[in-house]
């Protein structure tokens, strides 16, 4: 596996975004310079507004550099090409007091990184865009999103890779925005099934609608069974999401969505991510203690699951 020199990667965009300020520095003093030569009478107002006219389009052809809380923005100066890196870091600190005695299921008490993730995303000619997001949470890798994207305009979104499925609020939601730390029992059956895959999926919205759809594959993770052996077939599924807004104001929000879904197994029984759909919820994350837990329900391996979200 190839390695990643971080520290080579920050010192060449920090040099990048100390060029690139520097070079917009300049044309601003630039353009200072024009208008008061224009304004002495030095520069005649045609010959201003054709250097003008020449420092616009060198302008368009400079890269633009922003530092914000969405991590380092690079563009070009016409905005056709564009890149983003940023991330997220999610650390829990868990104490659970009271359950001395309870079995062997005892809640774990201390500290984790829950998620550490990276990502990278962009576009280039403006249409076509791309988003890579790895996760080095729980002491293991994962890939998260990992695709591409074609918008004709502003009402159309074609999706090709490894992404999330149009199904459900709670799949298609950052866990940056959710309301509480974990998500609900509802999410648990649901995502074993209807989490990211690859696939294709394409999106039609208006300003307070929206409606996608799409056929998936398993996920990237490595396509073998419990005796190491390759599978032969992945699991396959679709779903469609719609939702509406009918009162969408700065201080107001009615949100009405609904889904459908369908997924098989593969040919060994496993299903997308490898996680059992039951009613179990650890008491947190740190916790081995499931105060409902119904086991694996297998029977839903071939549900279709329609559901207002």
């Amino acid at each position: 596996m190839a390695s990643f020199n971080l520290s080579r990667f920050t010192k060449v965009f920090l040099q990048l975004a100390l060029a690139s300020a520097s070079t917009l520095t300049y044309a601003d003093s630039t353009q200072d310079l024009i208008d008061a030569l224009s304004a002495k009478g030095v520069l005649t107002e045609e010959e201003a507004a054709l250097l003008t006219k020449n420092k616009t389009k060198e302008t368009r052809s400079q890269a633009k550099v922003k530092l914000d809380k969405k991590g380092l923005t690079v563009a070009s100066g016409d905005d056709d090409f564009k890149i983003n890196f940023g991330g997220r870091l999610h650390a829990t600190y868990t104490n659970h007091p009271g359950v001395d005695g309870l079995s062997s299921d005892d809640p774990i008490d201390g500290t984790e990184i829950r998620r550490a993730r990276l990502y990278m995303k962009g576009k280039f000619y403006k249409k076509f865009g791309y988003m890579a997001e790895v996760d080095w949470g729980g002491d293991k890798t994962s890939i998260k999103d990992f695709f591409g994207t074609y918008e004709p305009n502003k009402n159309w979104i074609f999706t090709y890779g490894n992404q999330k499925h149009a199904f459900s609020m709670e799949v298609q939601e950052s866990s940056n925005d959710i309301m509480f730390a974990e998500r609900s029992l509802v999410y648990g059956l649901s995502v074993p099934y209807f989490d990211r895959a690859i696939g294709v999926n394409l999106k039609a919205m208006g300003d307070n609608w929206n409606v996608q759809g799409g056929v998936y594959g398993d996920g990237v993770q490595e396509h073998t069974n419990a005796s190491g052996e390759t599978r032969r077939n992945e699991g396959k599924g679709y779903a469609i999401r719609g939702t509406w807004n009918p009162i969408l104001e700065k201080d107001r929000l009615i949100h009405i969505g609904a889904n459908y879904g369908h997924r098989e197994a593969s040919d060994d029984g496993r299903i997308n991510n490898n996680k059992s759909a039951s009613f179990a919820y650890e008491t947190t994350n740190m916790s081995s203690l499931k105060v409902i837990n119904s086991g694996t329900i297998t029977d839903l391996i071939r549900w279709t699951w329609p559901y207002w979200n």
